[in-house]
């Protein structure tokens, strides 16, 4: 009873005090988490029963709610308001407690009977509390001093010795003197009474001290400008043009190359090489190297360089974090800057602009891929080419997840200018994964059987390089969730080992790991041990209740990438993409010619054809060699009244107007508003 009673009290205190802030709805649910039903009757009572008190009259009538929290607190509000109507709050004790200096005379009652008070034995008492609280407040202020001088000598970098302000005070010069309390003024009455001052309780060493820290704090060390070729008695040595150094972090180099060999390769490049020597990172052994970059920095990471295989890359100095205290040679480099994990969320207006600005100067040597989660492509083909039109960019690979597709309704699956392969899951439904392909793209699927597996799909698709020895890899892969974590670990690495280093590989699809969670881990450096790192570093999958990042794109980075995520209601999964530049990507001519053939080309061709000599033809007794003048004779008549022209490929889904892409725009704009956006304007 005694717990219930303090919860009602300490409740009517808030309601007190907060009486607005008390009808927000999140107070208002805080409130009926905190307290039960009985302690808000027993608030209530408790309250009305004060106020009949103070009225005199008959029991309150208040409207009743009925029986429930919302009810109980709604009546409490009645009471509260009817308290101020009729000016009751200075004499209700729970608005007192907590409201001390808005009852009125209640400072000046303390100070009238401490004035009026006859008690001898209060007075002294009160004397010497205010001479305690002199003598403490005196005490700070010369701490206080005691301190700003100990700093002003440690900052003066002309003392040979630092002193701390622990051991200060035992110098006697500098010892703080506490002045004599009330009864030490009794016994020695040639003291001074009342407030001392800083001088009064000083020796003169003391003072001369103080005199001495104050005179090195107003006297600054000089520091010589050493730019320049003059030399000065502080500065012997002299100093030419400021050195402006620029370090990077070179790895995947050759075996037999070490830091000699290296810093002569350089120098024989015209780079003043200020440091050499080998380092370690997460992407292996390599090379931290720091050049001058006056006059070099503008070609150090060209491609002619360097081999194609060669990583090449920034660094990025961490504070205090960049050198482990066990190996010094044990470097710890930013990995986002290395990864080169720029990746932000982009609605499909900023997606579109973006690419715009970024073709005009990465030019045709590119891959772009694009990966969503489908969750049945049956249904959510048209949704996919409207999403498309929308973006005004065309991807080279789409890869899709979550295909749920079978070997009937994939023959079915089309889009205009791709080529779709896929691998479906067996004998049972949802999981699969599918590829859509630029149909100018020259691929082969990989059918090699550590890719067949009844558990995950995985599908891998080879593309030609111009270099015949290297090829593109996409492997696409969707881990359902009931696939054993350490088993899919596993396979990862099996796959890993079989494939060739030096290939340009892509893993993409929807892992079911979450890479904000520390579980994760294990699979991590599973690919940071063959050099794959994420593109991706922001939640791909956002609902009321959580966040997530299990789509993903890991490649190996030596070009140049940009990554983000596409704010698109196409599935619970946000759509991700990546742009990586001179990837060797070999592509064939598929333009196709058509002759425009109409009335007047006929009447011509017939004028042309009955003007023609046909001698070749007639006189010829070998029938191939026959034809073959004939269709020679042809064609150059076709061709000049009737020449090949490309054709234009004409919209096949003629239904995806162009009001049904602003509809489109205008449900992501919808979509944009939707109340579990938080962290998504949080990241932007």
């Amino acid at each position: 009873m005694v717990a219930r009673t303090i919860h009602a009290d300490d409740l009517l205190c808030f309601l007190f005090n907060f009486r607005v802030e008390a009808e927000n709805l999140k107070v208002l649910e805080n409130i009926k988490q905190l307290y039960s039903v009985k302690e808000l009757v027993n608030s209530k009572k408790s309250l009305i029963s004060h106020v009949e008190s103070l009225l005199e009259s008959e029991k309150l009538k208040l409207v009743p709610h009925g029986n429930t929290k919302d009810a109980e607190i709604q009546e409490i509000f009645q009471v509260i308001d009817l308290v101020y109507l009729n000016k009751l709050e200075y004499k209700l004790p729970i608005y007192a407690a907590v409201n001390l200096k808005k009852v009125p005379c209640f400072a000046s009652g303390l100070k009238q009977n401490d004035e009026n008070s006859k008690d001898e034995k209060i007075q002294q008492q009160l004397h010497e509390i205010k001479e305690q609280l002199n003598t403490v407040s005196l005490g700070i202020n010369k701490q206080n001093m005691l301190y700003s001088a100990v700093t002003a000598k440690n900052d003066n970098p002309t003392l040979n010795e630092i002193q701390s302000p622990r051991s200060l005070p035992r110098n006697p010069a500098v010892r703080i003197q506490i002045p004599p309390t009330a009864q030490q003024h009794q016994q020695h009455p040639s003291s001074s009474l009342g407030p001392l001052t800083h001088q009064q309780h000083q020796s003169p060493s003391a003072i001369q001290q103080e005199n001495l820290f104050s005179i090195i704090s107003k006297k600054k060390r000089q520091i010589k400008n050493i730019r320049g070729t003059n030399s000065t008695g502080m500065c012997p040595k002299s100093a030419g043009a400021i050195v402006k150094k620029k370090v990077y972090f070179v790895s995947n180099l050759a075996d037999t190359v070490n830091n000699e060999t290296l810093t002569e390769y350089l120098k024989t490049n015209k780079f003043k090489v200020i440091s050499c020597f080998e380092a370690k990172s997460h992407l292996g052994k390599g090379f931290r190297i720091c050049i001058d970059i006056n006059n070099s920095d503008s070609t150090f990471t060209d491609s002619a360089l360097w081999d194609e295989d060669t990583i090449i890359r920034e660094w990025v100095f961490k504070p205090n974090n960049n050198i482990d205290k066990k190996n010094k040679n044990e470097i710890n480099i930013d990995d986002k800057h290395l990864s080169n994990n720029d990746s932000n969320y982009y609605t499909v207006e900023e997606f579109s602009k973006n690419m715009l600005e970024l073709q005009k100067h990465i030019g045709s040597d590119f891959i772009s891929i694009l990966c969503l989660n489908a969750r049945s492509l049956f249904h959510k083909l048209l949704n996919l080419e409207i999403l498309l039109k929308q973006f005004d960019f065309i991807f080279k690979i789409i890869v899709i997840s979550e295909s749920w597709l079978n070997d009937e309704t994939a023959d079915i699956i089309k889009l205009n200018n791709y080529n779709f392969v896929y691998k479906n899951r067996r004998n049972r439904r949802g999981g699969g994964v599918g590829m859509f392909i630029k149909d100018d793209a020259k691929y082969v699927v990989n059918e090699s059987s550590i890719f067949d597996d009844d558990n995950v799909d995985i599908l891998c698709v080879e593309f030609e390089l111009h270099q015949a020895s290297l090829h593109n890899m996409i492997i696409a892969i969707y881990r359902p969730p009931s696939y054993k974590y350490e088993s899919f670990l596993e396979k990862i690495e099996s796959i890993l080992n079989s494939l060739n280093p030096l290939d340009k590989i892509f893993i993409v699809g929807d892992f079911n790991i979450n890479l904000m969670d520390k579980t994760s881990k294990d699979f991590q450096n599973i690919l940071l041990s063959h050099y794959f790192l994420p593109l991706i570093d922001l939640p791909t999958r956002i609902t009321n209740n959580s966040i997530s990042l299990i789509d993903n794109i890991f490649f190996k980075l030596n070009q140049q990438c940009y990554n983000g995520i596409i704010r698109s209601d196409f599935s619970y999964h946000y759509p991700i993409y990546t742009v990586v530049e001179n990837t060797g990507f070999v592509t064939t001519d598929t333009l196709t010619l058509k002759r425009n053939i109409n009335k007047r080309n006929i009447s011509l061709i017939k004028e042309a054809l009955s003007s023609e000599k046909w001698d070749s033809i007639t006189d010829e007794s070998n029938i191939d060699t026959c034809c073959m003048n004939f269709y020679n004779q042809l064609n150059k008549i076709l061709d000049i009244y009737a020449p090949l022209q490309p054709l234009k490929r004409k919209n096949k889904k003629p239904w995806v107007s162009d009001e049904i892409i602003k509809l489109s725009k205008k449900q992501n704009k919808l979509y944009k508003k939707n109340n579990f956006n938080t962290y998504y304007r949080e990241c932007k």
